[in-house]
């Protein structure tokens, strides 16, 4: 089942950050620091971040430690549904996907299918400030 995103999805410890990208590294450089905020620790992971990025990240899920079960996806279509999947190999029980459009209706249903926890909205309507907060309040997050 998918829910809304809400400020107790994440529990604390580390939280894989699937898509975290250069294109918009300020967007993604706020979620970061808001998850951080609420006392979560959060590993980037970017197959293409060798050379673009300004924050350290792994290039893949394999270079995480084994301990991190929860997932914050950035990533659509394919590319999420392919993530899902090895969210699921992997062991992770927690995944929150940016929104239903950009991750689709297969990496959704996949991941519930695997067992996994599933909620959907951007993080900085649960975990952010100000105006995402207030955007957050107007959406229904809790």
């Amino acid at each position: 089942m998918t829910r809304r995103v809400s400020k107790d999805f994440f529990s604390a410890g580390a939280v894989a950050f699937l898509g975290y990208s250069s294109k918009s590294e300020g967007y993604c450089g706020e979620i970061k620091e808001a998850l951080e905020g609420a006392g979560m620790t959060v590993l980037p992971v970017n197959s293409n971040a060798a050379a673009a990025l300004k924050t350290p990240a792994a290039k893949s899920l394999g270079e995480l430690p084994a301990a991190t079960k929860q997932a914050f996806v950035l990533l659509a279509g394919e590319r999420a549904l392919a993530a899902t999947e090895e969210l699921g190999r992997r062991g992770y029980t927690k995944v929150l996907f940016r929104s239903k459009g950009v991750a689709g209706p297969a990496a959704l249903e996949r991941a519930a299918a695997l067992g996994m926890e599933v909620a959907v909205g951007c993080p900085l309507m649960a975990y952010g400030k100000g105006l995402h907060r207030f955007h957050g309040f107007l959406a229904g997050v809790k």
